[in-house]
């Protein structure tokens, strides 16, 4: 399931000229020297002390879609690629739901030609993207609506993916079509049809907006694109793509892990890339080695806790000692994040007196069930 031709734009720089400024797409291959006289209309470039800064200001940009950026560097900037450098401060994981691996997905490709001006390191970038700047702002309304239906107080991670994976899963269809919309979240969200970047997209941008940790992983030359996850300090593999078939009958790909998550396709079925050394800040390296020191990724798929509302300590009986632990749990605190869902009684997603309350009516039968029944 092809992920996009947006690579061709960044692969394809060389053969681009801006204005009398030739265009590379990486830093070894130039060697021209930019000056504000060598171009037909002057260019003004925006100047920075640091990558860090000059990354913040492309990341912003970035989210307005602004076709050009020309930034000039103090000369005490020392890098080999500069402008690698750069874009991959641009699309830093920052939490944000629009920043990241979001943005990533948004950018087609782009141009870029890297030179100095009287020592100071240059770089002109010409960007293309996949959406509008108002596509982008009605994807993100749309996905904030669609998660004040689906998501309520007191969830947890795994319940945040399942309603957001149920969603994308059940109202989206796979696009035999290819329109630049089928390409982004606008497509997946306003239109329910795209491809797999834009099933991800959706994810990465709905479950960002909720808390959850999660990065998209791009396929091995760039053919398709899946997602982690996480739960429980431990991220997993989705792939609403592929599972958007069934639509949601079945799970085939659904926090997976390591060793499982092709376990109904032949070997390799998801090769992730190991990134492209020309336009790394654009294509990473998406293989586990990359991704373990950050996001430790389980080897197997995640299984539920099964629990029963008031049994904190798993016996499959509500009884006194129960009641002796959920007293404890006020002062204490819990061991396990499966008796803190046990204990929470009355269904609104935290542990407090009156959960400790119900125990106790149920222990002394005055009451045969609690509001919370999982």
């Amino acid at each position: 399931m092809t992920m996009k031709k947006r690579l061709a734009a960044a692969v394809m720089a060389a053969a681009m000229a801006f204005s009398a400024v030739p265009i590379c797409a990486h830093a070894a291959e130039t060697t021209v020297s930019i000056t504000e006289t060598t171009v037909s209309a002057p260019i003004r470039y925006t100047y920075f002390d640091t990558v860090a800064e000059a990354g913040a200001y492309v990341r912003q940009e970035l989210k307005k879609h602004t076709d050009e950026m020309h930034i000039r560097l103090s000369s005490k900037v020392k890098s080999s690629d500069v402008f690698n450098d750069i874009l991959s401060e641009a699309l830093k994981e920052t939490g944000e739901p629009t920043e990241g691996d979001f943005l990533r997905l948004t950018i087609e490709g782009y141009k870029v030609g890297q030179g100095s001006f009287d020592g100071d390191p240059c770089v002109d970038m010409i960007m293309r993207y996949n959406s509008t700047l108002e596509q982008d702002e009605a994807a993100v309304k749309k996905a904030d609506e669609i998660l004040a239906e689906i998501i309520t107080d007191g969830m947890d991670n795994y319940e945040k993916i399942d309603a957001v994976y149920k969603y994308l899963t059940e109202n989206v269809v796979y696009s035999e079509v290819r329109t630049d919309e089928v390409f982004t979240a606008y497509g997946a969200l306003l239109n329910n049809d795209c491809v797999c970047q834009g099933f991800i997209q959706s994810l990465y941008l709905m479950l960002r907006s909720v808390g959850v940790s999660c990065r998209a992983v791009m396929g091995n030359e760039n053919s398709h694109v899946w997602a982690i996850a996480e739960v429980e300090g431990k991220y997993y593999y989705l792939d609403p793509t592929w599972d958007s078939g069934f639509k949601g009958s079945r799970r085939l790909f659904f926090l997976k892990g390591i060793n499982d998550f092709d376990e109904y396709l032949a070997e390799g079925g998801h090769t992730a890339g190991s990134g492209d050394p020309v336009n790394i800040a654009f294509v990473p390296d998406c293989t586990v080695e990359a991704f373990l020191p950050d996001y430790p990724i389980s080897e197997t798929k995640y299984i539920r806790e099964t629990y029963l509302a008031g049994d904190i300590n798993n016996d499959m009986v509500i009884d006194i000692f129960d009641l002796i632990s959920a007293k404890q749990a006020l002062i204490a605190g819990f061991k396990s994040s499966a008796a803190k869902r046990a204990a929470d009684t009355d269904g609104d997603g935290t542990f407090a007196v009156n959960d400790v309350v119900l125990i106790q009516k149920f222990v002394q039968g005055s009451i045969s069930s609690f509001t919370a029944e999982k």
